[in-house]
This record gives structure tokens, sequence and C-alpha cells, in this order.
């Protein structure tokens, strides 16, 4: 449809056997095949990104001011190649309030991605995981790749912007993907499907929205999880510059 028609022969297509797999959700057979294609090609790493992403922030100063050029994507690929880090990506602007604490906005650094990853396709094979379920499959890898003693790296300092359901501007707002999942209390499933998978990890919880009064919460400092921050002494100047000499330094392109 609309991306073949844009982009032509650079759009693929799943094979029959993935559009056939019942036991995982139709976006998940997508980026699970896009996973097995790059390691079959021996591609070590790709970007997988929602398509509702509409820019990137810099954040400075508890402030984040939109940027356009590739600098965050480059700053993402040259500190996930560094440090061999399986997940790569940023935060997301709306949803994080400002961490004025140095240490938990450290900590936070090495929790979890989504939306816009950069995902290390040999770590994946090495520990023989993909994309699988119904539900959060980002989630659901995020946590096998640290119940798995593989490494994941946020930064605070890029944003991405996406507009979500959840914004109170209506302008910036718009239907996820699993609007239908939400209705009619399926968001219990939900919720059930993640603890089953992660009952050492996630526990339910309350959330005052008017859509749904349930939700799940991830204890990231669970001690299975030690390991991210400790094994990867990212240094402090690549964490939190907010020195824009600083990547350019690097041969990234201006950030302003």
């Amino acid at each position: 449809g609309y991306y073949k028609e844009r982009f032509g022969n650079k759009v693929m297509f799943i094979p029959e056997k993935y559009q056939n797999d019942e036991t995982i959700d139709f976006s998940v057979r997508q980026r699970s095949y896009i996973v097995d294609y790059c390691n079959q090609k021996g591609i070590k790493s790709h970007w997988d990104l929602d398509d509702n992403i509409s820019g990137f922030t810099f954040h400075n100063r508890l402030q984040d001011k939109p940027i356009k050029s590739k600098t965050p994507l480059h700053y993402i690929e040259y500190i996930h190649d560094k440090y061999n880090f399986t997940m790569s990506g940023f935060s997301e602007f709306g949803k994080n309030l400002p961490v004025r604490s140095q240490e938990t906005r450290e900590k936070n650094m090495f929790s979890r991605v989504f939306s816009c990853m950069l995902i290390n396709n040999k770590n994946l094979k090495s520990k023989n995981l993909n994309f699988i379920g119904k539900y959060n499959e980002d989630l659901v890898l995020n946590l096998n790749c640290l119940s798995n003693g593989l490494n994941i790296f946020r930064t605070h300092q890029f944003k991405i912007i996406k507009p979500t359901t959840s914004n109170t501007d209506k302008r910036k707002s718009m239907k996820g993907g699993n609007s239908e999942v939400h209705k009619d209390g399926g968001i219990k499933n939900r919720v059930d499907y993640v603890i089953k998978l992660f009952p050492n990890y996630v526990k339910e919880c309350k959330r005052n929205k008017k859509s749904y009064d349930v939700h799940f919460e991830v204890n990231y400092k669970h001690k299975d999880f030690k390991h991210n921050i400790d094994n990867y002494n990212v240094s402090k100047k690549e964490r939190l510059t907010t020195n824009y000499k600083y990547f350019n330094k690097y041969k990234f392109r201006e950030v302003m």
C-alpha cells in the first residue's frame, strides 16, 4: 500500500511462514523476521523505529529543544558500537519528567528502550532471543535481554517526539497500536500476560487514567539486572554532556 508506493523496492515483505505464525501478533512477526533476516545477512545491528516518530529534542538545563539533524542517531550508534550494547535508544519527550538527581538520572540510562531502538542482532542470536508474544513485544525483549545478562543503554540527552493517546494536546495525540487491546477490559489480559512471563520482575499496579485503571510495574532495580549498570563504565562525559561541541568532536553533525 502506502509504503510500497512511496519507497518502491526498498519495502520488504515478510515470508509466508511468519505471516501464518499464530503464536505471535502481526507486528511482532515483522520485527521477528527483520532480526532473522539481519542475522542471515550478517548485519550486526539495525534500527527499529515506530512510524509515528516526528522528531528529536536535545535536553539541556531541564529543557528539551527540538533539533533537525541526524546527531541523535549518530550518538546512539557511537555508544552502541563502542560498548557493545544489545539495545540502545532514547527517552520519550513528554513522558519523563526532569530528573534533578544525577544518580537517579544515570541509573535510568541503563533500563529499557522503546519505539526507536538500535538492536544488536549478533548479541540476540548468542542468547537465542527475538521479538515474541502477542503484547508488549518490545518490553518482553528488553526484559529477556536483561535477564539473560545482555545490556541496554538509554540516553536522556536526546529524546524522541512521539504522539500518544495520553497527550493532553490533541494536535500531538493519536490512536495507539494497543487501543483495540485496551477495549472492554482487554488491558487486564495484557497485564496478566506480561506478569506471567516475568513474575519475578513485574507486578500489577493501579493507574489513574480514564481509559483503564490497571497496568503493570517493572522492577528495573532487581538484582538480576545489576550487571546492566555495573558492567559498562560509559564515561560521564559520554552519558551526561550538555556541551554541543562534544558531539562535533566525534564527527557528529551540528546539534543546533
